[in-house]
């Protein structure tokens, strides 16, 4: 199905939804669901949690919305999603009041959706899209939704129509960064898209800023014992006595102790507290505690997309751009462009996409490769969808990963096979 017509589907299934219920108070309930399995013929390679023995939670996705119009202006939304990727733990996905203060002026203010992306409005609702999930090359933020406002204008020039849309919110919640939970805190953010669609075209550009605190720390024992030893063993190999000897045994054996709490570290832990002791041993001229660090540190995030659709043939590319001022995580650039064909109810579609890790310039760019922070990964994704039913959809994938580099060293290449049904109600 082509991409214009899939996201027009979904909205005409909430219209008819509201059209069905006007008569009980305009309250309206309507939702979304999405079960598949995925099959990994490689488990070295990483690919969202999926193995060799198929993962049949991965894509399954339950959601329920409900909208009340309070009076002519006032619209009560929310909307529960419940994951099978966090064990289907159920959260609330939305959760604002909007207030239309004329018929193109809209004002939201509650839990809303990150504006982030072209698909940030169907992040989760299958049906939306060709693919049985959206490629996590480009759609790779750990978290979907925000605390806070936006307003929304419309207007139109010629026959290019337009909508433009500012937020500003705060997130304070946990977040699952490489596999590992994290309490986090963004605070201002704030950002503009503009849309606009032009015939069969279609045109995004946003870009966002938040200030990044996140619950991590240095292990400072671990940074002590390093030293200590480091001290004792130059001390011993400039003038070995039996003394020396002793006091670097002892040194040994306390650094020993204090790895073993180390390895146990999450990650972002164990990079902070690698940075110290690398910038020390490089000779490297960084505020290593400032730029290495969360506390407050900004983070930009970019985004611009193209759309095509005639009915027949469509067309995305998206690109993504994001910049840290930490240098614990990696600038990053990816991209995708996707293409279908639709013959009746089926749709055929090919994409590729790819994300590249950018490093730091100077020493702070030569302490994040010491520390191996740096991955690129592309994948190219075969697929099938086919519309048997009304609001329902059942889609095939073969999708070639290669992990170009893992952290810092080469990885590996694997295939997933995913199968999955996506249905709107």
């Amino acid at each position: 199905m082509r991409i214009g017509s899939i996201i027009g589907s979904v909205l005409a299934a909430v219209l008819v939804t509201t059209t069905v219920q006007a008569n009980s108070g305009d309250l309206n309930i309507y939702g979304f669901m999405s079960v598949g399995v995925g099959i990994l013929d490689k488990n070295e390679v990483t690919i969202e949690d999926f193995e060799g023995e198929g993962n049949f939670k991965q894509d399954t996705v339950l959601g329920i919305q409900v909208s009340k119009q309070v009076n002519d202006n006032t619209t009560a939304t929310g909307q529960l999603v419940s994951r099978g990727s966090s064990d289907f733990k159920t959260e609330a996905a939305w959760a604002f009041i909007s207030y239309q203060t004329s018929t193109d002026l809209t004002a939201r203010m509650g839990r809303l959706r990150i504006p982030f992306f072209y698909y940030s409005e169907f992040l989760e609702v299958g049906y939306a899209y060709n693919w049985v999930r959206l490629p996590s090359d480009v759609y790779n933020i750990p978290f979907s939704s925000f605390d806070g406002v936006d307003f929304t204008q419309r207007f139109s020039i010629g026959s290019l129509d337009n909508s433009i849309q500012v937020n500003y919110g705060r997130l304070n919640d946990e977040l699952t960064i490489f596999d590992e939970n994290y309490q986090s805190d963004l605070k201002n953010m704030a950002g503009i898209s503009l849309t606009s669609t032009y015939g069969d075209w279609g045109f995004r550009i946003a870009g966002q800023r938040t200030e990044m605190t996140l619950d991590t720390e240095v292990d400072e024992a671990y940074v002590s014992a390093v030293q200590v030893a480091t001290i004792a063993q130059m001390t011993h190999s400039a003038n070995p006595t039996p003394q020396s000897g002793v006091d670097l045994q002892a040194a040994a054996s306390a650094l020993a102790e204090a790895e073993v709490v180390f390895v146990e570290q999450r990650r972002i832990d164990q990079g902070q507290t690698g940075a110290i002791l690398l910038a020390q041993q490089m000779n490297l001229d960084l505020e290593v505690q400032d730029e290495f660090a969360f506390d407050g540190h900004v983070a930009d995030f970019y985004n611009a997309a193209i759309t095509f659709d005639n009915g027949n043939y469509s067309f995305i590319g998206e690109v993504t751009a994001i910049e840290y001022e930490s240098g614990l995580l990696v600038d990053n650039r990816a991209w995708l462009a996707s293409f279908a064909k639709r013959w009746g109810d089926t749709t055929t579609h090919l994409t590729y996409s790819t994300s590249r890790d950018v490093l730091n310039s100077g020493d702070s760019g030569k302490l994040q490769e010491a520390l191996n922070l740096q991955g690129e990964d592309k994948s190219v994704t075969l697929g099938l969808r086919y519309d048997y039913d009304v609001n329902t959809a059942l889609k095939v994938e073969a999708q070639y990963h290669d992990e170009i580099m893992n952290r810092g060293v080469e990885g590996d290449y694997a295939m997933l096979y995913s199968f999955a049904v996506d249905v709107i109600f």
